[in-house]
């Protein structure tokens, strides 16, 4: 399966990729029918199933992702942050999607195969997992009827519609229950029951994990449940962020049980009764994990951010550890969701999860990848959920008490008749050794007589074979005249070409000594042309190593010099700010100067009214202290 890079034509910005998946042969994920229980069954592997989807972009992601994909046959990806791309990442699923794979094709390749597992008795889970709006409650949900109708309602049809095929009055019978639960801020809630909140998690020997006090509802048609369905959609916490206009909030799970009870035969071999199967099938939507700068997420908002994000986190560290192969605890109870899901991965399950990506981010796309690729070596124990009834039980157990004691019976009769056992015994005995002495000696005639036989057929062959030689030397003899006669004619023409031959002899070993020197130059050339590209590639290595070191520091050289100016604009903005408020103080100060000597000479000027020396005095004062005015209005100005 293989994620690539499209082109977009002329209209394409630098660094502009679109995310594309081209799909190869499913593989394990081939579909199967509800029918076939069996051989769903058998063909599950042990490890958990990892398909990824890939959503299409939208318009708005389209101006402004950088994405740089590349997978010659594999799933490859070279994370670009602005400095030049980044280390390369290489990933193997069991199935992939393309953006132009529709709701069928993801159902019938990923999900059926788990209803049919479900329906055969074993316990299944599909989890949705990928950052928000990469479209895993599309997957899971979708549309109510129509193509895009989800896993969910696909599954839930493909349920009825074995239950139709299958149940017979009085010898097999099911039952169908539907729960429906959300994780938010780490309380567990009742969908289907809004007044039930902070449901505690119990665990049952025979029923694995369950939320205490969950409401399950008996559903009868595909009807019922797409009721609950809308019920439970209406109750779950969603809300609206700068990454998705319809982002969960909670994790959900919609839980569908499934009891069949199957009346065995009757007889005495094996008795009436009755085989219950009970089988649960997950269906997981979790909530997508963000990051602040993309989602915007405050108050309200960013609390459910770091709810989900710890509880996916916690999730991480369960796949981690139960992959590790040396971790000594798996840290289930970290968080309600890995408490709840533990079954799902390596316990009594068949597990697959559909990771959802989308082109919007490359670190979370990759982040997304890299828990798939984790997640797909959990191994699981899954077995069938089968109970035998009591009255099954018993019955079984009194027929073979029955059989044990016809056995004790017979055997009883027999120690009664023993005395004559004995004595036909011993005639029985001696007339076998009898009849071995008469076959002993019948074979030892018999073996006289093949003695006989095999000593007259080897004189015949000897008698045969001396025969055959004879006729041979005489043919012999006949053939070495013939090339005795021969051979003395190319004497004859052989002494006449000797002049010839001999210098035919040695043109041909002048060239065959140039051939030979011929071939050492190449083979020598060929040794000096395989050390130099030998050094060549070893040169390029180190070239390439010097390359990523060179890179590397080249990074972080360009990350200090933004985070330098980044910090010198910083202060050059609170200088900036201390001279507007030394100018403010100083404007301050310059007026209440102003007003000061304005309301001094006013008064000077009523004092000195009466005289005009006083006037012209203050007339002069006046000017100076317009002067001033104007000297302080300019050192203001200037401030």
């Amino acid at each position: 399966h293989t994620l690539t890079s499209v082109d977009l034509g002329g209209d394409r910005r630098p660094n502009m990729v679109v995310l594309a998946v081209e799909s190869a042969s499913l593989g394990r994920l081939s579909s199967s029918s509800a029918s076939s229980e069996a051989s769903s069954s058998a063909d599950w592997p042990e490890t958990v199933r990892v398909a990824v989807r890939v959503r299409p972009p939208l318009a708005r992601e389209v101006s402004t992702e950088e994405l740089t994909v590349r997978a010659p046959g594999e799933v490859t990806a070279w994370p670009d942050d602005g400095l030049g791309p980044g280390p390369r990442y290489s990933f193997t699923f069991d199935a992939a999607f393309s953006p132009s794979e529709g709701q069928a094709a993801v159902y019938d390749a990923v999900a059926r195969p788990a209803v049919s597992s479900t329906l055969a008795g074993f316990n299944a889970s599909i989890i949705a997992y990928g950052h928000t709006g990469a479209g895993k409650t599309h997957t899971m949900e979708g549309a109510p009827d129509g193509a895009q109708r989800g896993i969910i309602p696909r599954a839930v049809a493909d349920i009825f519609e074995h239950v139709e095929r299958s149940a017979r009055p009085g010898a097999r019978r099911f039952l169908v229950r539907a729960s429906y639960l959300q994780i938010y801020n780490e309380v567990l809630s009742d969908l289907l029951k809004p007044g039930r909140n902070g449901l505690a998690i119990r665990e049952d020997r025979k029923k694995g994990l369950r939320a205490e006090g969950l409401s399950e509802w008996v559903v009868r048609s595909p009807a019922e449940v797409d009721g609950l369905l809308r019920r439970g959609a209406e109750t779950r916490a969603t809300a609206a962020t700068a990454a998705n206009d319809a982002s969960s909030r909670s994790h959900a799970v919609f839980c569908l049980t499934f009891e069949q009870s199957e009346a065995s035969g009757g007889g005495e071999a094996c008795p009436r009764g009755s085989v219950f199967r009970s089988s649960k099938l997950n269906l997981v939507d979790l909530a997508g994990s963000e990051r602040l700068r993309v989602s915007g997420a405050s108050g309200q908002r960013l609390e459910e951010c770091k709810y989900i994000n710890g509880s996916l986190a916690a999730l991480g560290n369960v796949v981690a550890a139960l992959t590790s192969g040396t971790a000594r605890h798996v840290p289930y109870r970290d968080s309600k969701l890995t408490r709840l899901l533990a079954d799902s991965l390596g316990g009594n399950c068949k597990t697959t999860m559909i990771a959802c990506v989308a082109a919007v981010s490359m670190a979370e796309t990759v982040s997304t990848l890299k828990f798939a690729s984790r997640a797909r070596h959990v191994h699981n124990s899954a077995r069938i959920n089968e109970q035998i009834d009591q009255r099954t039980k018993l019955q079984s157990l009194e027929v073979e008490l029955t059989r044990l004691r016809a056995v004790l019976v017979e055997r009883e009769q027999s120690v009664g008749d023993s005395r004559r056992f004995v004595q036909a015994e011993a005639e029985r005995q001696q007339a076998f050794a009898e009849r071995e002495r008469a076959e002993a000696q019948v074979e030892r005639a018999e073996a006289e007589r093949r003695r006989a036989e095999a000593e007259r057929l080897s004189a015949l062959r000897q008698l045969e074979a001396r025969s055959r030689e004879v006729l041979q030397e005489k043919a012999a003899n006949a053939l070495l005249a013939e090339q005795i006669a021969r051979m003395e004619d190319e004497h004859e023409a052989l002494v006449e070409g000797e002049g010839e031959a001999a210098g035919q002899v040695d043109e041909m070993a002048e060239t065959v000594a140039e051939l030979q020197r011929i071939v050492a130059e190449r083979d020598a050339a060929l040794v000096r042309l395989r050390e130099e590209a030998t050094a060549r590639q070893r040169r390029l290595s180190e070239l390439e190593d010097a390359l990523d070191r060179k890179t590397a520091q080249l990074i972080h050289t360009q990350r200090l010099q933004v985070e330098r100016r980044e910090a010198a604009a910083e202060a050059a903005a609170e200088a900036a700010m201390e001279l507007e408020a030394a100018a403010e103080a100083a404007r301050l100060s310059a007026e209440e100067e102003l007003a000061a000597a304005v309301e001094a000479a006013r008064v000077q000027a009523e004092r000195e009214a009466t005289d005009r020396v006083e006037a012209r005095a203050a007339g002069e004062m006046a000017e100076a202290l317009r002067a001033a005015a104007a000297r302080a209005a300019a050192a203001t100005e200037a401030a």
